[in-house]
């Protein structure tokens, strides 16, 4: 009898610990008319969350607010990695997902808040009929103007809301607060993560840098094309471009290099790049004219 309550009071703090409320408020409701899981599990800064099993056609599972759930903080300024998996479902939809955190703390999810999308995360519809599962991994940036403290993320998995058996098309965005009509499928996860504040100047140059050497980038500024000579070979490198808002760009990966050759595949403006290898990392801004 003790071992019975014993699990039961380990199960119910395990719970709490993540306990789950559909009241989104003061946050905009997300409705779906089919609601089921189909997103497998949510890692952020290497703290994850599972939600269960893949949910079957008309099953109700749909908004969850995961209130009581603690994430390592987002430090503004700086790096944070969001990796996803995602279930292949039985269905044509949905097909898209998308990654809201609301920086500017104002209840709502802006456009320029999102995160993470098909379109500059895995570049193709999501996995369904017999199509393979698929995990996302990026590394987002925390915009210098986030405002400090506790603030709302928002997760969606989600099909075109004007035709929901169209095509995939990479220019589409989901919508934050998706409204119930027929045949519209998906899920909705919410969270709340901290956004702390950076002791480090990020406005120019070098953020930091655990190069003995500094590295050198070339041109900077450039029209798409340019170059990162690391000053030394090594096993393993990787180059991350987020935008001022964060947002996930672009990631290159490369083996046994000292100099590595890019091209920045996005409008003119100003970037971050994050340049880490097997035990160095180092953050430069560069320009794009």
């Amino acid at each position: 009898m003790n071992k019975i309550i014993l699990l039961f009071a380990l199960f119910t703090i395990s719970q709490n610990a993540i306990s789950q409320i559909t009241d989104p408020a003061p946050y905009c409701k997300s409705i779906f008319e089919n609601n089921y899981n189909s997103i497998e599990n949510i890692i952020m800064k290497g703290k994850a969350v599972e939600f269960g099993q893949a949910g079957k056609l008309g099953a109700f599972n749909t908004y969850q607010y995961y209130n009581n759930l603690s994430f390592p903080d987002f430090v503004i300024g700086d790096t944070a990695s969001i990796d996803l998996s995602f279930y292949s479902v039985a269905y044509i939809e949905p097909i898209y997902f998308a990654l809201w955190i609301d920086y500017n703390k104002n209840d709502i999810f802006d456009e320029s808040e999102l995160v993470l999308e098909n379109s500059n995360s895995i570049k193709s519809k999501l996995p369904v009929f017999a199509d393979p599962a698929v995990t996302s991994k990026s590394i987002i940036r925390v915009p210098t103007t986030a405002l400090a403290g506790k603030t709302r993320a928002r997760l969606i998995r989600g099909q075109n809301d004007v035709n929901p058996f169209a095509t995939y098309d990479s220019s589409f965005s989901l919508d934050p607060c998706p409204v119930k009509f027929r045949f519209n499928h998906g899920c909705t996860y919410d969270f709340d993560i901290n956004l702390t504040k950076n002791t480090i100047d990020s406005t120019v140059g070098i953020i930091e840098n655990d190069f003995s050497d500094n590295i050198l980038l070339y041109p900077n500024p450039t029209n798409g094309d340019f170059s990162i000579d690391l000053r030394e070979e090594f096993l393993s490198a990787t180059v991350t471009i987020t935008d001022l808002n964060g947002k996930f760009i672009q990631a290159n990966k490369y083996e046994n290099d000292q100099l590595l050759k890019l091209n920045l595949e996005a409008p003119i403006g100003i970037y971050f790049l994050t340049i880490e290898t097997e035990d160095k990392k180092t953050q430069i801004q560069i320009i794009k004219k």
